[in-house]
């Protein structure tokens, strides 16, 4: 294995241990997520629930972020380590996916300054403007189709594209496919 391979394998793995670590204790954060935090619907229980929950929520958006960069770190990995036969498509589906973990980082970082500002708010305006918020929303949850959508087709492609590599074993192939 020659130099440039081991230190792109080296950073695939910190940044799978990483992300890994992350996606884990977000399970966990997940779990203490009331359903009406959890939704992202903007009703009374939303705001009611909130201020208790908003520690959890921070640092699973914390975590978030963290994952999303770690996940970069992935994609340029497997990219770095594609063969010379999938160079196009994995060019296509590296950058979809850094596209995808990008609105990720960056729907991680509004929710954490914009959701606990607009349930501060909330507390302290009219019915009307209460009303207001609530139509609104707290979140666009539109952006989870490029956050969620966009790295789910990376973890299609490449898996279909390890499918006759014998050196990836079959479960991981399943899993990415799974994942994606």
């Amino acid at each position: 294995m020659d130099t440039k391979t081991q230190s792109l394998c080296r950073m695939g793995a910190y940044c799978s241990l990483v992300a890994g670590l992350c996606y884990g204790l977000m399970t966990i954060c997940a779990f203490l997520m009331p359903a009406s935090i959890a939704s992202y619907v903007a009703n009374e229980h939303y705001f009611t629930d909130f201020p208790r929950i908003q520690p959890v929520f921070i640092f699973l958006k914390i975590l978030m972020l963290i994952s999303s960069a770690a996940m970069i770190g992935v994609v340029a990995t497997f990219f770095g380590l594609s063969r010379e036969k999938n160079y196009g498509l994995m060019v296509w589906s590296s950058l979809m996916a850094i596209i995808g973990y990008s609105f990720n980082m960056l729907q991680s970082v509004q929710d954490m300054s914009m959701i606990p500002y607009l349930v501060k708010q909330y507390q302290h305006v009219d019915a009307n403007t209460q009303h207001i918020i609530q139509v609104l929303g707290v979140t666009n949850v539109a952006w989870f189709i490029l956050s969620l959508g966009l790295p789910g087709i990376w973890f299609i492609v490449v898996s279909l594209k390890a499918l006759n590599n014998p050196q990836i074993p079959r479960l991981l192939v399943l899993l990415g496919l799974l994942w994606g």
